[in-house]
């Protein structure tokens, strides 16, 4: 599928493993937060930025009501400039977006076993869970096309941004982040 998808041989890079638990698995009864408004590429940091494909996996339903997926409606001619988060385990969000929930905006609800593809330039993000008791599980692979070469210096500089940034959040002091570095 992603050697169709990107007109070349396909390469997987990474499997990642997404749980959006439900409010009651919180202390404080607030829920997850949303996935903020990203594209893929920014993370990936390869050239050209166009030559990779994310699958997401649903492993149980998702809907607007546990987080389901959201894309604006059209692909983005470049990838688009980015900033932290604030999200603990999401490091960037887009710096400008004014899609989430209007007409630009589509949800894409999912049922076990439906697979999502999207293009590694494509606007997406997720809302939070606010289910008492219902998880949002779901495996997402990311394929990158066999051209497609890896930025090492800029995935090293950012790699040092997160971790630096990651000592000023709240509660990450000693903790052990990328590569097994230990921060202070």
């Amino acid at each position: 599928v992603a050697t169709a998808l990107l007109g070349e041989p396909a390469v997987l890079k990474n499997v990642q493993y997404f749980d959006k638990p439900p409010t009651q698995l919180y202390a404080e009864g607030d829920g997850s937060k949303g996935t903020p408004a990203h594209q893929d590429a920014h993370y990936f940091m390869i050239e050209p930025p166009h030559t990779a494909v994310t699958m997401w996996l649903a492993l149980e339903e998702a809907d607007l009501e546990n987080g389901c997926l959201r894309y604006e409606a059209t692909l983005a001619d470049k990838v688009r400039p980015h900033r932290f988060s604030d999200v603990m385990g999401f490091s960037q969000t887009l710096v400008e977006y004014s899609a989430a929930g209007g007409p630009l905006e589509v949800a894409v609800p999912a049922m076990p076993g439906d697979l999502i593809c999207h293009h590694s330039r494509m606007v997406h993000r997720a809302g939070p869970n606010t289910t008492a008791t219902r998880h949002r599980r779901a495996l997402g692979a990311i394929f990158y096309g066999a051209s497609s070469c890896v930025d090492e210096a800029a995935h090293a500089q950012r790699a040092a941004e997160i971790r630096q940034r990651a000592m000023q959040l709240e509660g990450q002091q000693g903790c052990t982040v990328a590569h097994g570095n230990s921060l202070p």
